[in-house]
């Protein structure tokens, strides 16, 4: 199995904390939703409604 990371410490959203509410498989592409969107880590701190994409998954 081949697994690829990526460090990127830009990032300006995070997931901490957040509750997994659905998966949603769209072909090779993992959807992962939560229930109260993403924590921005820049600027104003507050709550953004958003989700995550795992694109290209191989099976």
């Amino acid at each position: 199995m081949k697994i690829t990371r990526f460090h990127n410490p830009e990032i300006s959203y995070s997931l901490h904390d957040m509750n997994v509410t659905e998966f949603e498989i769209n072909g090779d592409n993992i959807i992962m939703r939560t229930q109260s969107g993403m924590e921005r880590t820049a600027s104003y701190w507050d709550q953004v409604d958003g989700y995550l994409e795992f694109l290209c998954v191989n099976w």
